[in-house]
């Protein structure tokens, strides 16, 4: 895995957390 992908995979979890955390829903 490059760095590149480690970055775009952490930053996916941390959205997700983040939007869980507000309640909203992403759809």
């Amino acid at each position: 895995m490059s760095w590149a992908q480690a970055q775009d995979a952490l930053q996916s979890i941390r959205t997700q957390v983040f939007i869980e955390e507000q309640g909203i829903d992403p759809a």
